[in-house]
């Protein structure tokens, strides 16, 4: 949980004392502090009321160094959250629009135990429009590494001029390294059936420092091989120079081992079942307090909707929608998210 900001930076609480209201000697206030005394959060909502929180070291943390800053207490806590977001924000800014691919464009996947609570926020920062919370997001991770299949990835050093390039020498290469590739999929108890490579190559123009990979054919062919190359600098940097000279720089495998997979049942299609009520706390946003149902994860069924303010809960995570947001039960069981058009 990060602490806000003091003297322009903002710092861990760590596990250990961690936040004051986890009532381990902790005694500034973090996010979970900020969003606890907001009552966005409650003092049973982490893990299905497994671990308690205690409102009162919250408080006493958020109104002790309000006091100092000069803030009411609500004013503080909200800003707290705040400058966390922003700082998640400008660290996705920095995966999107500097590369030049905009946020707005895309759904907003929110996943982990505190991801769901400032997913919204993040979105309202980036002018995102629909945020997905998947089932489970807080072992969303680990249940993703039970479903991917195994991957191996190997690398060759290969500088070579592309129009100096010699296929055969190439080929060899990439010979060489799926053999290496396969035989350490085939020790992991996957049968060769089950075994597939995918080759590829970093790229650049001569004299540049960083490189772009392009994907290659199993077929190898060099000038559509500096074609696709010169195609992802244009979409990656927005320009290109197709007369500029091109070089190799290393060839990658990486070599896949297929695994069963769980299926995924579909959710209940009982979209008129009436959601399971866990009770109503006055969360703040925007400097005040609503009404706000708390309502189970595990009894919103497909189809299910809601205007904001609502907190959904479950035992991996919480998900916060204000006032301004719509939730929907998608088909699969997720939580999407949207901005209202009234709001």
């Amino acid at each position: 949980s990060c602490g806000p900001a003091r003297r322009g930076r903002t710092h861990s609480a760590g596990s250990i004392p961690g936040p004051a209201c986890y009532g381990r000697g902790g005694t500034q206030p973090t996010v979970t502090d900020a969003n606890l005394y907001l009552e966005r959060l409650g003092s049973g909502s982490l893990l299905s009321g497994a671990m308690s929180l205690d409102l009162d070291l919250a408080s006493k943390a958020i109104t002790g160094m309000a006091a100092e800053a000069g803030l009411e207490p609500r004013v503080f806590a909200e800003g707290i959250l705040s400058i966390s977001n922003a700082a998640m924000a400008d660290a996705m800014r920095t995966i999107t629009v500097s590369q030049g691919v905009d946020p707005r464009e895309f759904t907003l996947v929110a996943f982990g135990g505190a991801g769901p609570m400032a997913a919204v926020f993040l979105a309202d920062e980036l002018d995102i429009g629909e945020v997905l919370v998947p089932r489970f997001p807080g072992t969303f991770s680990a249940w993703g590494m039970l479903q991917t299949d195994l991957r191996h990835d190997f690398t060759r050093s290969f500088f070579r001029p592309a129009d100096a390039v010699e296929k055969a020498e190439m080929a060899g290469y990439f010979d060489e390294v799926e053999s290496e590739g396969t035989a350490s999929v085939l020790k992991e108890g996957v049968t060769e059936t089950d075994i597939s490579s995918q080759r590829s190559a970093d790229m650049r123009y001569v004299g540049q420092e960083y490189t772009l990979n392009v994907l290659l054919p199993a077929e190898i062919d060099l000038a559509s091989a500096v074609n696709d190359f010169h195609a992802a600098h244009d979409r990656r940097y927005g320009h290109s120079n197709r007369a500029a000279p091109v070089e190799f720089v290393n060839l990658r495998v990486a070599t896949f081992g297929a695994v069963e997979k769980f299926v995924q049942t579909a959710g209940s299609s009982e979209a008129t079942r009436e959601p399971e009520i866990l009770g109503e706390r006055s969360a703040v946003f925007d400097g005040a307090a609503h009404a706000t149902p708390i309502l189970a994860r595990d009894s919103l069924v497909p189809g299910y909707e809601m205007d904001g303010p609502v907190i959904v809960e479950e035992q991996s995570a919480t998900t916060i929608i204000p006032p301004h947001w719509r939730l929907v039960v998608d088909s699969g069981d997720n939580l999407i998210l949207s901005r209202r058009s009234d709001g």
